[in-house]
């Protein structure tokens, strides 16, 4: 049965100093706890399980300097504080004790004896849940190197620990343009970019509890290396396709320009059967219509006519071996004339 707690204090503190709280051994495993409110803590004593009861169990819990007895059992005691009834489980074999529906009040130092078994203290820290982390950023439109930003990360709810910012999934570090206030509750970017583009997340922690918010930062910027992809020499009834691209935000728009004469206004200039006459530059122009700034890049194209194909040997045409042979026949005949020569000047003198 319960003993009112009137009179159980006393006998629990007679109980303590008559066990001699042993320090011969510890009776709890080491370290702190750390408990969660509406959550429960188990509070592990040393004593390994027999199945018998143990004779002395008495938890008593401190706050402010004050100790109150949470509960007592022996074979002549046997009571629990109201504060805790319903609240708490002992293994009468082991002592370790469960405490459940914790609160803010529950933080403090707990000691217990378990008579011949031993005794130990140890401490319970109390933390609320994290519940609802937020980042809240700039509502305005922001262009790279026009303008700053700050990131400000908070919860609903909770004890925060620690904060640790990401950026893309990667841990954010400070930077010269980069700075975080002395409790890494904000986050200051000063002035924006373009690679400031991207996902930031805010982690808040503490021993119970971790929650994250997220905000999407959008930096416009460009254009910016815009760049024609696509053949520079082509030949004549052959199709060309250049394509235009750019970095930026939002997404640039584009003109095309031939030798200076404005044709196309999209990202591809197609020419389905080139001509001579399309040899010239080709300038692509990105615009940006938010930051109001424009970029160009210029492409020659050279168009060819295709080589003639090689015709069939003329019928007419004498071959390699009937022009050596009119050329030995025109030596061999310039060789008789002059030696008739010879004996013709001979036979006259």
């Amino acid at each position: 049965m319960l003993v009112m707690m009137d009179a159980l204090l006393p006998t629990a503190f007679m109980l303590l100093l008559s066990t001699g709280c042993n320090s011969g051994q510890e009776a709890l495993l080491p370290g702190s706890f750390d408990g969660a409110v509406g959550g429960s803590a188990t509070f592990q004593t040393t004593v390994p399980s027999t199945g018998e009861e143990l004779d002395t169990i008495i938890w008593e819990f401190t706050t402010d300097g004050s100790a109150n007895a949470v509960t007592v059992y022996n074979s002549t005691n046997k009571g629990t504080e109201s504060a805790y009834e319903g609240r708490i489980s002992v293994n009468k074999s082991t002592g370790s004790m469960e405490l459940r529906e914790l609160t803010k009040n529950d933080s403090g130092n707990y000691s217990v004896n378990l008579g011949l078994n031993g005794t130990a203290e140890t401490t319970l820290n109390m933390y609320d849940n994290i519940t609802e982390a937020n980042i809240t950023g700039p509502t305005g439109v922001l262009i790279a190197g026009n303008g700053s930003a700050n990131l400000s990360c908070q919860a609903a709810a909770g004890t925060l620990i620690s904060r640790k910012w990401l950026k893309d999934g990667q841990s954010l570090s400070p930077s010269n343009r980069i700075t975080f206030s002395n409790d890494s509750s904000t986050v200051s970017i000063d002035p924006v970019q373009g690679s400031d583009n991207g996902h930031y997340q805010c982690r808040l922690t503490n021993p119970v509890s971790t929650d994250t918010g997220s905000y999407h930062l959008t930096v416009n910027f460009g254009p910016e290396k815009v760049a024609i992809v696509g053949s520079e020499k082509a030949e004549v009834n052959s199709k060309v396709e250049l394509a235009c691209n750019a970095s930026s935000v939002p997404p640039a728009t584009f003109s095309w320009l031939v030798n200076g004469t404005e044709k196309e206004t999209q990202h591809s200039f197609i020419i389905e059967n080139t001509t001579l006459t399309d040899t010239g530059d080709y300038t692509c122009v990105a615009s940006n219509n938010v930051t109001g700034l424009t970029s160009s890049a210029v492409h020659f194209l050279t168009v060819t006519a295709p080589d003639p194909p090689p015709g069939p040997e003329s019928s007419e045409s004498l071959s390699g071996g009937a022009i050596a042979g009119i050329v030995i026949g025109t030596i061999a005949g310039v060789g008789l004339i002059g030696g008739g020569g010879f004996f013709a000047y001979k036979k006259l003198f």
